[in-house]
């Protein structure tokens, strides 16, 4: 039941587990960069350098994005790709990287429209194939428009 005591704990416990996740990621990133750069790995322009800074900064500058994403009613990954090219990942990485994020958002918003009963899954399941076949096509035909 919404405002009660195990409606609370679920929604404070995804705090401890955020934190527990990006800590553990900080540590396997910055102790892949180190390796990298022991190794003497030239790094190119586009390549993201993880280091002590980077790893505390952009997470919390996607943290803020994703927050006024939420509050605005876009999806994340509308906000984040403009803001990982800022960050000067390559263009193509970062729009398949917002595409995914898109993707996840998109279907984790229908998981739970259908779980609410708001979206009959017979209307959704049709809307999924009919995207599915629009998005082939598009991309085929695009493809060849491109080659």
């Amino acid at each position: 039941r919404c405002g009660s005591f195990g409606f609370w704990l679920v929604s404070l416990l995804n705090i401890p587990w955020t934190l527990t996740f990006a800590f553990v990621f900080r540590r396997w990133l910055i102790r892949e960069h180190a390796e990298r750069v022991q190794a003497g790995y030239q790094f190119s322009s586009t390549d993201m350098q993880w280091d002590s800074w980077s790893t505390i900064k952009y997470p919390v500058a996607c943290s803020v994005a994703g927050l006024f994403a939420g509050l605005f009613g876009v999806g994340g990954g509308i906000v984040k790709g403009p803001l990982m090219l800022e960050m000067g990942v390559e263009p193509r990485v970062a729009s398949a990287t917002a595409a995914t994020m898109i993707l996840y958002t998109s279907c984790s918003a229908s998981i739970s429209f259908v779980a609410f009963g708001v979206l009959p899954i017979d209307y959704g399941l049709f809307l999924f194939v009919f995207g599915a076949i629009t998005t082939f096509v598009g991309q085929v035909g695009l493809t060849k428009f491109m080659a």
